[in-house]
Parts: C-alpha cells; structure tokens; sequence
C-alpha cells in the first residue's frame, strides 16, 4: 500500500463559477460541504448553463458562509444573498444532463442580477434537503448521491499528471484547468487510472469511480473567463483517449460513509487494482 498527499482542497459553491481554496474541507452526502450546491439555469426552460457557452462565468466569484452567499464579477457591485430555510423558497424543475429534478428557487433579485451578468433572463437555484440525485448506477450503489456536479460528488487530480501534461503542450496550463475537488501528490503520472481507493485519516473512503471524461471547459483560462484555443483538450486527446472515445484526466470519487474532515497535508493510503498476469 502507498500513500499521497493532499496538497490542494477545493469548493465550487455555484456550478461552472470560480473556486475556492480550502485548508480544510467538511464531507457531507454530496461531497465537500457547500461544493456545487448552487446552478444557474435559464429561467425560461431550467436548463442549466455552464462555461461551454459562458466562459465569463469563470470570473463568477462566491463566498459562502452559514447565513449567506456573496458573488462578486469584475466591474459588478457584488451580490450578498441572505441563506433562507428551505420551506421559504419556492420550488421549481430544473435539468442537468439526464436528470431533471425540483430545486429551491433563490429569488427575483439574484436573479436579476445574474439576468444582467449573463444579458438574458436567467435563476439561482439551490439543492434542498430532500434532494436526491444518484450517480451513474453503473459506477455507484443506490444510496450515492450527487449535487449539481456533472455526474459524482469528488474529483481527484495529481499534480505528476499535471506535470506530464504540461511537458507536451506548447505553453503550460495550471490545475484549475480542470476544476478539481482533491488535488494530490506522491504518484507517477496517471498512477491514478489504476487505483480503486484512497482512504483519510480519519476512515473516510474514496472509491474510484471512473476517470474523468474531459470537455471544452478546460479550454477556459479560469483567471480571464475567456476560451484559449484548443488546449490542453487536444494534446489530451493524443495519448488519453479511451475506448469509447473519451479523453480522460483525474478520477471521479465516491466516498462512505459520509461525514468526516480533509485537511491539507493530510495522507491517502492509495489501494491499486489487481494487474493483470
């Protein structure tokens, strides 16, 4: 058994905004406490909006606290939305990818003022309590539960793939590229692809799902909220391409039971799959 280190935690509360850097982060049923609990959605039909099309929600800033979340853009007066119970909400259907569900809707004025940012009418949405989203059965059990994440609560990335990345692109890129929740370091490049879990210090346990299918999204530069070209999406695709045409970079996790802490600093006693003989 081998071990890694986390050397980065990070917490997305709104779907496709910025980050934020965590020194230690809470796991609940949906991942890290407060990560991706939050969606824009077009307000006309539910359907979510991403950095694919709105690469400027990248500069979409939130910090959030126990009574509130505060979102803050270039040029904008930021936006303090006071956290409301869910029983004073209205309830409305949103979509994300196959899944369509009822969320709590957070008002007309944040909406307005994402309607401005955006230039067409948009809402804020936010998880409630009773939500309940599963994981790709294929990958997951019944009771593993997702928030307005693609598709699983946690992603893993290694800064020695990052750094393997990077030697074959014409310019380098940083980690936030790809958005991830856990980074770690202490592996070969991609060693990654063949672990089946990592477990904390505390007991928690983090089974690898699946590697992580890779979109345009890392075409973004996070600090500029504009597209770059076709970096580091088509370097990717050289020598990460899977068998059904995926191009893959970090792992999804699964984590039981819930609760429990990360810190940085903290190590991951790594279990690998079998090899094959």
């Amino acid at each position: 058994m081998t071990s890694v280190t986390i050397r980065g935690l990070y917490c997305y509360p709104i779907k496709s905004c910025a980050g934020i850097a965590l020194h230690e982060a809470f796991l609940d049923a949906q991942g890290i406490r407060f990560d991706r609990r939050w969606m824009v959605v077009e307000a006309e039909t539910g359907r979510f909006l991403t950095q694919r099309e709105y690469p400027q929600m990248a500069l979409l800033q939130p910090t959030v606290t126990e009574d509130s979340l505060t979102i803050s853009f270039p040029s904008r007066s930021e936006f303090c939305l006071p956290l409301k119970p869910d029983d004073q909400l209205a309830r409305c259907i949103v979509t994300i990818w196959k899944f369509t569900g009822e969320v709590v809707d957070e008002g007309d004025e944040v909406a307005e003022w994402f309607s401005q940012m955006l230039g067409f009418p948009c809402r804020l949405v936010r998880t409630p309590d009773d939500f309940s989203r599963r994981v790709n059965p294929a990958y997951g059990s019944p009771q593993d539960r997702v928030g307005f994440a693609d598709g699983y609560a946690i992603l893993l990335a290694s800064e020695e793939s990052l750094a393997d990345l990077n030697l074959r692109l014409p310019s380098p890129v940083p980690m936030s590229r790809f958005r991830p929740n856990l980074v770690v370091y202490g592996a070969t490049s991609f060693a990654e692809d063949t672990w089946s879990t990592l477990t904390s210090p505390k007991g928690t346990v983090f089974r690898v799902a699946k590697p992580c299918a890779r979109c345009a999204i890392t075409t973004v530069d996070q600090s500029r909220g504009i597209k770059t070209g076709v970096e580091p999406l088509a370097t990717l695709a050289n020598y990460r391409r899977d068998a059904e045409g995926n191009v893959n970079f970090a792992v999804n996790l699964i984590h039981s039971p819930i609760g429990g802490t990360l810190r940085i600093g903290d190590l991951l006693q790594v279990d690998s799959m079998p090899s094959c003989s």
